[in-house]
């Protein structure tokens, strides 16, 4: 992820160096980096923050991410801007840390299992190496309302284990809507010729045995 025009203040020792509100850019995202790095060699210890008020959720950053990142990522394909909080630590050879707190701006998103198109995202996440916490991420559209909350763990894994709770209100039982659903729920509503607007409860979770699918209950009305 090239960062150009960087301009502010290093300070440098013989052992160690700080930044100190240093900018740069990457296009229109610009970034501030802070920090401080010592004791090089085994015993080498840093701590480093990186923040933006507009990050790009476009295709470089996409190409930035590891593996396993760019497989979430790919989970919910998203996109439009956010402001980000990413702190990189290491206080000796086994303590090593990342976190990355992220807060959506007028975003928009897909799950893949569940296609239905979120717009104008706005909220919360905060990711650490085991688990993914969601933070009253709304979409609201022309009166509808889809809010989301919860956590997922183990998510750099092949067995995430999800614990979301989606409420939804005013929800067009539209082409779209019926488009993502499962086919069970899907032939469903289109046996009835379902119409009009809905509200929903719904619970996504990981069964606690070692067993079978993500699963969702939902409270319908």
């Amino acid at each position: 992820y090239p960062v150009q025009h960087i301009a502010g203040q290093v300070d440098f020792t013989e052992r160690s160096f700080q930044l100190k509100n240093l900018t740069g850019r990457h296009g229109d995202t610009s970034l501030v980096f802070n920090g401080w790095s010592e004791d090089f060699g085994p015993n080498w210890k840093y701590q480093i923050k990186i923040t933006s008020d507009n990050m790009a959720l476009d295709n470089d950053l996409y190409n930035a991410l590891s593996t396993k990142q760019k497989e979430f990522w790919t989970g919910f394909s998203p996109a439009g801007l956010a402001a980000i909080d990413y702190r990189i630590s290491r206080q000796s050879q086994t303590s090593k840390e990342k976190t990355l707190a992220v807060e959506l701006l007028d975003a928009e998103a897909t799950y893949r299992n569940f296609p239905y198109p979120l717009k104008n995202l706005t909220g919360n996440l905060f990711f650490d190496s085991d688990s993914v916490i969601v933070s009253e991420v709304v979409s609201q559209v022309k009166g509808c309302k889809i809010t989301l909350n919860g956590k997922v763990t183990a998510h750099t894994t092949d067995r995430p284990i999800y614990d979301i709770s989606i409420k939804t209100e005013n929800i067009p039982l539209d082409s779209t809507l019926v488009a993502a659903l499962p086919a069970k729920q899907r032939h469903l509503c289109t046996r009835f010729n379902m119409t009009g607007l809905t509200d929903a409860n719904v619970k996504i979770f990981t069964p606690k045995q070692n067993i079978g699918p993500i699963s969702f209950l939902a409270d319908v009305s």
